[in-house]
């Protein structure tokens, strides 16, 4: 876990980041913002080596021990990637604890269909139009042409 703090504040934010990866915070606040970056359980960093079930209560149960160690009672949650899916774990089991909550490009919410990988894997050898077709089953809408690259 790591930490950057000058002025206490009653609610530092807690950054859940993406799975083997470690965040470098940067920010307008500057010196003057405390945010607490836990690195997940299991994940590369400074974190137990542990990796429970994700189906499980231990990762609440985790971000539970984790925050009672900080003083934490509530706090607002960002979750990026995989850190994401943590932060929705953490409101749904412990929604008394979550302030607010910002998820930046979750991941393992749902299921992903082995086949729907293979039908994008295949899409992409198929140039501007591959490319073009899986935005479109994406998004649900055509991709806007100032994303094309030529």
């Amino acid at each position: 876990m790591r930490g950057r703090s000058a002025v206490p504040s009653s609610k530092p934010p807690s950054l859940l980041p993406p799975r083997a990866a470690r965040v470098n915070i940067r920010g307008g606040g500057g010196s003057q913002a405390r945010v607490y970056a836990i690195d997940m359980i299991g994940e590369t960093g400074l974190s137990a080596p542990s990796r429970p079930p994700l189906a499980s209560d231990r990762y609440a149960a985790w971000l539970d021990d984790v925050w009672r160690e900080l003083g934490v009672t509530s706090a607002p949650v960002v979750g990026v990637s995989l850190g994401g899916w943590l932060a929705l774990d953490l409101a749904v089991r412990r929604p008394q604890k979550v302030a607010s909550l910002v998820l930046l490009s979750p991941s393992g919410i749902g299921r992903t269909h082995q086949l729907t990988m293979v039908r994008f894997g295949l899409l992409r050898m198929c140039g501007t139009r591959g490319l073009r077709r899986s935005f479109a089953i994406v998004a649900g809408r055509e991709m806007p042409a100032v994303l094309v690259t030529r």
